[in-house]
């Protein structure tokens, strides 16, 4: 689902403003700008550093993030082992990442906004609503400077 661009300003800070609107305006590449990509680069904006690169998961494809994904057991336990230092939560605040289900049964990394989960696949941007699924989610905001 794309997001119309009148959403943007009242996602919340200033500095997630210009985070989603830098990755409305970004294509689609595997290893770049996928929703695993785009959450590490998120984190590492607010905290200072990639937990991918600190943990040493980085991929440049479609394959390697499927291999990655898949020899850890799925999407949830894939990121819960790039943040298993970080500490999770039931009730995430806004700049917070989450892994949350999507139609169907497709998972995505994403970012609490005020309004919805921000997230991008192969099909475009994601602004999935707060009754979707939440599997798991992580407490970046008392990491951070949002």
């Amino acid at each position: 689902m794309l997001l119309p661009l009148p959403v943007v300003p009242e996602i919340t800070t200033p500095l997630a403003f210009d985070f989603i609107l830098s990755e409305i305006q970004k294509p689609f590449v595997w290893g770049e700008t996928d929703c695993c990509k785009m959450g590490d680069r998120w984190f590492e904006l607010n905290v200072g550093y990639s937990p991918m690169a600190e943990y040493n998961k980085e991929y440049y494809s479609k394959d390697e993030a499927e291999e990655w994904i898949k020899e850890k057991g799925g999407l949830v336990f894939a990121i819960s082992d790039v943040l298993k230092d970080i500490q999770r939560t039931r009730k995430p605040k806004i700049g917070d990442i989450g892994v949350v289900k999507l139609f169907g049964n497709k998972l995505c990394v994403a970012i609490k906004t005020v309004d919805f989960w921000f997230s991008r696949d192969v099909d475009g941007i994601i602004g999935a609503p707060f009754n979707n699924d939440l599997i798991r989610a992580w407490s970046i905001c008392h990491l951070s400077f949002l």
